[in-house]
């Protein structure tokens, strides 16, 4: 395997993502059973969010969504009461609906309901609604300073642009026509302003939201335009978004035919985990979400082959048993998820943590 990986990444580079390397199938005996190995079933169970020691003296918490806005409804400012809604609707969206999301990029099967999904999305997109009535009172109020105002203005119209994008993601058409793919393609065009944004996170998640949603509506040319080459250099505070951007990258290849060198490119993004992660623990769980990515890609290889193909097939399901039995075997699995599924937009006013939802959430803290 190593000699084929080596063999084609300089081209997949040089290429841009060369889909022709796809005909490069090692040359093994067949096997007589022609039976693909099934993924192992991962659960992703909701991450609780984590107290955060931002503030001055360790005082600043991330609650749950729920305590954020009980606390909205008895502040009578309403600037800060806009704050309040907000941080309350990404709080929502960045956990509440993040394990469909991880579960969505990394092509798993997702455990929620279209129901369950679309009544999460409408709780945030009625907070959401809420903060911008309480930014309407402030400006007929003149409450607070114009940059007051601005920022709050700022952090309901951001976390609004990224529910749109979400949704469109989760919830798309079942059956997608010209219109639907032109409101998805406008939800990802809402976050194009911050791109430009002065947060890393931010930045990194909206630019891997924007090219998901294009990658769904076919757009690939422009999914491929916005994300960073699989194997450049990956800042900490981009992590999980500019991880997850890569392995974007890698899907696009593969689905455009470019099996071998997407596979070249993700043994090679194992290789850089040592220097992406310096925790043990967060670099054994990219590790293995690398590892899902490629069972995928190794399973579009197989079925795209015929009977003619009878030895490419072969190697894809001993390839994928071994990294089934290597990697995944064990009861569940961790993987580096997409937590929070956006960068949390939190408000000026301390909010105070609900005892009943105090648990930590470690397994993607990327402070090391």
């Amino acid at each position: 395997m190593r000699t084929l990986v080596i063999a084609c990444l300089g081209a997949s580079i040089l290429h841009g993502f060369c889909p022709g390397l796809a005909a490069a199938a090692p040359d093994v005996a067949a096997n007589p059973s022609d039976s693909i190995p099934a993924m192992p079933t991962i659960q992703l169970p909701t991450i609780k969010p984590m107290p955060a020691d931002d503030g001055p003296e360790g005082q600043h918490h991330i609650a749950s969504a729920k305590a954020a806005e009980a606390q909205a409804r008895l502040v009578d400012h309403p600037i800060r009461r806009s704050e309040l809604l907000s941080y309350a609707a990404s709080l929502v969206l960045g956990f509440e609906l993040e394990p469909a999301c991880t579960s969505k990029m990394l092509r798993l099967t997702n455990e929620r309901s279209a129901s369950e999904l679309n009544a999460a999305l409408d709780n945030a997109d009625r907070l959401l609604a809420d903060a911008k009535i309480a930014l309407e009172k402030a400006r007929d109020d003149q409450a607070g300073s114009p940059g007051e105002l601005a920022t709050a203005q700022h952090a309901q119209a951001n976390v609004s642009a990224f529910a749109n994008v979400i949704r469109a993601y989760l919830l798309p058409p079942e059956k997608a026509d010209e219109e639907s793919r032109k409101t998805a393609k406008r939800a990802a065009s809402g976050l194009s302003v911050l791109l430009e944004d002065e947060n890393v996170k931010v930045v990194a998640s909206a630019t891997l939201w924007q090219a998901a949603v294009r990658m769904e509506t076919g757009d690939t040319r422009r999914a491929k335009a916005l994300l960073d080459m699989p194997l450049s250099s990956l800042a900490r505070q981009s992590v999980p978004y500019a991880f997850y951007g890569r392995l974007l990258s890698c899907q696009l290849l593969a689905d455009s035919g470019g099996y071998a060198a997407a596979l070249a490119l993700l043994a090679q993004m194992e290789e850089r985990c040592h220097d992406w992660f310096s925790s043990p623990d967060m670099r054994a769980n990219a590790e293995r979400t690398i590892t899902v990515v490629k069972i995928d890609v190794l399973r579009q290889w197989y079925e795209s082959l015929d009977a003619e193909g009878a030895s490419a097939r072969s190697w894809c399901r001993d390839r994928i048993t071994s990294l089934v039995d290597d990697r995944l075997s064990v009861d569940q699995p961790t993987l580096l998820r997409l937590t929070p599924a956006i960068p949390v937009i939190e408000p000026a006013i301390d909010v105070a943590p609900n005892e009943t939802e105090s648990e930590s959430a470690t397994l993607n803290d990327p402070s090391d």
